[in-house]
């Protein structure tokens, strides 16, 4: 019987971490979303959402796409300030 609590209890937590995850992916997207497309284009600005795309990237839950596509329509923005 103790085992099967704690197998639940185990399961609740893991759900519970992974949903808390996921809203603040989204959470921070949308806002990496709104720099990359309304902040303008400077070498401070290139170095902050560089910051917040890669920390955006390391905890990417289940949507390589939607970052690929962050990532693509930032270097077409920034293109400037990029190492080539």
């Amino acid at each position: 019987m103790v085992s099967a609590v704690c197998t639940f209890l185990l399961f609740v937590i893991l759900w519970v971490t992974r949903k808390v995850k996921e809203k603040a992916y989204e959470e921070d997207y949308i806002f990496v979303v709104g720099a990359v497309r309304h902040w303008s284009p400077s070498p401070q600005t290139y170095e902050k959402i560089i910051g917040m795309l890669t920390k955006l990237a390391l905890h990417n839950i289940d949507d390589p796409v939607r970052t690929k596509q962050l990532w693509a329509e930032f270097n077409e923005k920034f293109s400037e300030y990029t190492i080539k």
